[in-house]
């Protein structure tokens, strides 16, 4: 019985150890060059990203700091439920952490980081909330 005890513990230190990479890799990719960019050019604008609603909205420093704590809070809470299934929980949460970072990229983040908003500095608000409208309406 120790072993079936040891072996339940190991999964939901497994599922803690995915919960802690995914929110890494979150924050990683906020502070990627190109995040950055994109982040500065909105601005400009009074947009942001939303990571959260995989969409750019209009920016406002309560909703920007809610947006950015949002997901991370989520997956927290649902890391930490999860756990509770150990190796399962672990496996369920490898799945979502490789959906989220993988596979799962919708068109519309896509083409937002591929756009010149992402890869070019210092954008006039002209332009930027020209690419924005362009991006609206493509996708």
């Amino acid at each position: 019985m120790p072993e079936l005890a040891a072996s339940y513990v190991v999964g939901v230190l497994i599922s803690f150890l995915v919960t802690a990479l995914n929110i890494g890799l979150r924050n990683r990719h906020r502070k990627s060059t190109a995040y950055r960019r994109l982040e500065q050019n909105l601005r400009r604008a009074d947009f942001f990203w939303s990571d959260n609603e995989d969409r750019i909205v209009d920016w406002s420093e309560t909703r920007a700091k809610e947006d950015a704590s949002r997901g991370n809070t989520s997956f927290i809470i649902a890391g930490a439920l999860i756990a509770a299934l150990s190796w399962a929980g672990a496996l369920f949460l490898v799945i979502l952490v490789l959906s989220e970072h993988v596979i799962a990229r919708s068109r519309r983040e896509k083409a937002v980081f591929a756009s010149a908003l992402a890869q070019r500095d210092e954008l006039s608000r002209h332009e930027v909330e020209t690419l924005v409208k362009e991006l609206n309406s493509v996708i």
